[in-house]
């Protein structure tokens, strides 16, 4: 009993106390964490409701947040993931300043063409500056001054630090916001197929780490932007709450970006109309099913007429100067009706066009004149 007493006592209280990973512990009751019952009406996204109201974040400005104790926490056993999977692909961590000279980004010619998220400032020599939302041209020109010798390289530097980026409508809490951490990683390689082989290691370490996060996530093609290059993915976290958009096909697996995505137009061959005359004005009628065109449309001696059999609508139209369409099925035409009615400038002259309607193309055709 006294053995046991002794293990007991040495038992981590979890509800009661926190330990850092230095090894300080911190009671519960000194613990920062100011809680609010009642949801943020500021809030939109439900995770930062959540965040608010646990004692997470707080909201200073318009996409600008605090973090809290707790956020804090968080965002440092994230860090410490990435880092671990980055030095496992032969990335050296580094620090870039947040505040960059606009002269690098003149002489990479991204200062003229960068749009409004950019943001610009003067500092009190009239010299422009800027608020790093990338660090392209900064490493690039560290790299270039202290590499001399191909045998430098393949070469991975990243960094995780604060970005800047003057959002239109900044929302949804921490995944659109002006100010945000960004784990940013540059290869320099000897060729090309080097820096391929730099993208591949990068894509299985990302898969690495949304792993051991546990969360669900897809990889969609995507469009490199501004930053440019002829190759670019994005790792995504399933969620009801996003701004982003994917295209995805179940059969074969892909996935992209609708600023990216490609598809495969399929192909239905349907014959063409013949009209005896054409037209020199046409106006078209979109009509739900079993609903008839206006009876302006129609004169009397044309009346919708159906019919119960393919063969008897194909000889029907034969007598009405129109070719009837009676290749594709069902499934690829739309569910709508299309009736046209032409008006002739000149003399009217008796016209008949095919009214199809896919969901009884088999047992039913309508000849409209």
């Amino acid at each position: 009993r006294h053995m046991l007493r002794r293990a007991y006592n040495h038992v981590p209280r979890l509800a009661r106390c926190y330990s850092s990973d230095s090894g300080h512990v911190t009671v519960r009751s000194t613990l920062f964490v100011p809680i609010v019952h009642d949801k943020p009406t500021e809030a939109f996204a439900p995770s930062q409701q959540l965040l608010t109201q646990a004692g997470f974040i707080r909201k200073v400005s318009n996409g600008v947040f605090t973090l809290l104790p707790l956020g804090m926490r968080t965002m440092e056993k994230l860090i410490n993931i990435v880092d671990q999977e980055m030095h496992k692909a032969g990335g050296q961590k580094i620090h870039l300043p947040s505040l960059l000279s606009a002269d690098l980004w003149r002489r990479s010619g991204r200062w003229g063409t960068a749009g409004p998220e950019l943001m610009r400032m003067q500092d009190r020599k009239g010299e422009d500056h800027c608020l790093a939302p990338t660090h392209e041209e900064p490493v690039t020109a560290l790299v270039a001054a202290d590499i001399t010798s191909y045998r430098s390289l393949p070469l991975k530097l990243y960094q995780i630090g604060t970005k800047f980026r003057d959002e239109i409508r900044p929302r949804f809490g921490l995944l659109r916001a002006r100010e945000f951490v960004m784990k940013d990683m540059y290869s320099f390689d000897i060729d090309k197929q080097g820096a391929l082989n730099a993208y591949d290691e990068m894509t299985k370490a990302y898969h690495r780490v949304f792993q051991r996060l546990c969360v669900p996530y897809a990889v969609a093609d995507a469009d490199s932007g501004s930053i440019g290059g002829s190759l670019s993915h994005e790792f995504h976290i399933v969620a009801d709450v996003g701004e982003d958009q994917l295209l995805c096909c179940k059969a074969c697996g892909y996935a992209a970006n609708v600023e990216k995505a490609e598809g495969r137009m399929v192909h239905t061959h349907i014959p063409a109309l013949a009209l005896e005359e054409p037209p020199s004005e046409v106006t078209v009628h979109y009509l739900m099913p079993d609903i008839p065109p206006p009876p302006s449309t129609i004169p009397p001696s044309h009346k919708t007429q159906s019919t119960t059999t393919t063969t008897q609508t194909s000889q029907k139209s034969s007598s009405s100067s129109s070719v009837l369409p009676t290749g594709p099925t069902s499934s690829t035409l739309p569910s709508c009706v299309l009736a046209v009615s032409t008006s002739p400038s000149t003399s009217p002259s008796p016209t008949s066009l095919a009214v199809l309607q896919s969901s009884r193309l088999t047992s039913r055709r309508a000849l409209l004149p």
